[in-house]
């Protein structure tokens, strides 16, 4: 087979395993994201201050 064949091969397949990683730590991002949206939601007092929090205090 044609070496330059057989090096576009593994050049796609590294870029693969590449793109299949970041589409693996985007997916852990989005899920800590959530998390601490989630941790915010919980924080926030009904009238959208936060609790407990001496940045937000006037």
């Amino acid at each position: 087979m044609d070496p330059d064949i057989d090096i576009m091969k593994r050049q796609i397949a590294e870029e693969v395993k590449e793109k299949y990683k970041l589409y693996k730590r985007i997916d852990e991002l989005n899920k800590e994201i959530t998390k601490l949206k989630d941790r915010l939601f919980k924080l926030e007092k009904p009238h959208g201050t936060l609790s407990n929090n001496p940045w937000m205090e006037h």
